[in-house]
């Protein structure tokens, strides 16, 4: 048997530069709308793009409105990113 261990670099949100930090911020954004119920945060956006019947705008819309909200929840929870802004898939988290 061989254990193997493979070393990540990760990187908090501030630590990123522009377009990666863009890059995190939007995923985030993508995350609430692929996952909001009646009770989020950003639920009253899905109403309004529904209403304007454009739903593919909903993550736009969350971002417009709530882009400081995100950059908060990222920070306050320690989320970590690869250098590009993809956020690291949660099993790395338990590591």
């Amino acid at each position: 048997m061989k254990i193997v261990t493979k070393k990540y670099e990760l990187y908090e949100l501030d630590e990123l530069n522009p377009t990666a930090k863009d890059e995190a911020i939007f995923a985030w954004a993508i995350f609430e709308a692929n996952h909001m119920t009646e009770d989020s945060a950003y639920w009253h956006c899905a109403e309004e793009m529904d209403k304007m019947s454009t739903p593919w705008f909903l993550t736009e819309k969350i971002l417009e409105d709530h882009r400081e909200d995100i950059i908060e929840h990222i920070k306050s929870n320690n989320f970590l990113f690869f250098v590009n802004g993809d956020p690291i898939p949660i099993e790395l988290y338990s590591v």
